[in-house]
């Protein structure tokens, strides 16, 4: 027997003809695709929520008939039109499409991706703009972000541009870096529900050393880059590099160590880079991430909050 789905659209508020209007778009797609139609519009549960900020939370109970790959073609639907703007009404904050299993399961483990993730910056394209390299080196991170680079090669072509370059200036742009809204307040609830907080990053050990210390993360894992004996960057970078399956490899091993299930692991992030990792966790979200990051993930948040995380689980 198929498991049941849940759609969870968390929204401005808006009024009850836009309300119909979602209901009805959503119940067209569960007819094309062979799931269960709602019944009424009543069947629809409704939360208002107030923080990060008023919203509603609608959740729509999905039934696959016996189709299970009905779900993930719902999702691609939902998705594109969500990409394009073709939904009815305004934005959507965040959007997840769970099972009724994995909505239900507590969850023991969080792992984040950093830059523009956990912190609103990238960290290598602040360090590029301290010696006049932001313009080279930004679109060497966009295209790589993209999934159109080879993450090993364009890090280290990057790297290579800061041979030379005094550790301490880099470390100078720490006090410009913040953390991505919300995440504060998400990482307080985290600890007090006794779930284990990680980053997993392609960007610098030295900068994820001190967001650890802040943010009171369990464990980080990042890059390093070498210095020679004035403390000044070679160009190189230690292996192993932290690219996408390294990172992959990294959750599976923090799973076992704290005994998490896929569908107990949460995995955070925006670029083509997380895709591997995203495997690994039951909750995929993609943080107002590239496209194709979030067409892979169950959960999209395209409101720059941390906290509408804490709404979906």
């Amino acid at each position: 027997m198929s498991e049941n789905y849940k759609l969870i659209w968390i929204s401005p508020v808006i009024s009850q003809h836009e309300l119909e209007g979602l209901f009805h778009w959503v119940n067209l797609h569960l007819t094309e695709l062979g799931l269960m139609p709602l019944a009424s519009f009543s069947k629809i549960e409704t939360h208002f929520l107030s923080e990060p900020k008023e919203a509603l939370k609608l959740e729509f109970e999905l039934r696959p008939l016996g189709r299970p790959h009905s779900i993930e073609l719902l999702k691609e639907a939902v998705w594109s039109e969500v990409f394009a703007g073709s939904h009815p009404g305004p934005a959507p904050f965040a959007i997840s499409l769970q099972s009724i299993t994995l909505a239900q399961t507590p969850k023991k483990l969080i792992c984040f991706d950093m830059d523009s993730t956990l912190i609103n910056e990238e960290v290598i394209d602040e360090i590029a703009r301290t010696s006049g390299l932001y313009e080279k080196v930004s679109h060497i991170t966009e295209r790589a972000m993209q999934g159109e680079l080879d993450f090993k090669a364009s890090l280290r072509e990057r790297v290579r541009l800061f041979q030379g370059m005094p550790k301490a200036q880099a470390e100078a742009i720490i006090p410009m870096l913040s953390v991505s809204p919300g995440g504060e307040k998400l990482l307080g609830h985290f600890r007090f529900q006794n779930i284990k907080t990680a980053v997993v990053s392609g960007g610098f050990e030295f900068i994820l050393k001190h967001f650890q210390k802040q943010l009171f993360l369990d464990q980080v894992f990042g890059n390093v880059l070498t210095t020679d004996d004035d403390e000044k960057f070679t160009g190189a970078v230690e292996d192993p590099i932290v690219d996408a399956e390294y990172k992959q490899k990294l959750v599976r091993q923090m799973k076992t160590n704290y005994g998490a299930t896929a569908e107990e692991t949460i995995v955070v992030g925006d670029g083509a880079n997380d895709i591997l990792m995203m495997q690994e966790a039951g909750l995929s979200v993609s943080f107002c991430g590239k496209p194709k990051l979030s067409a892979a993930t169950n959960t999209y948040i395209l409101d720059r909050n941390l906290l509408w995380i804490k709404a979906l689980i």
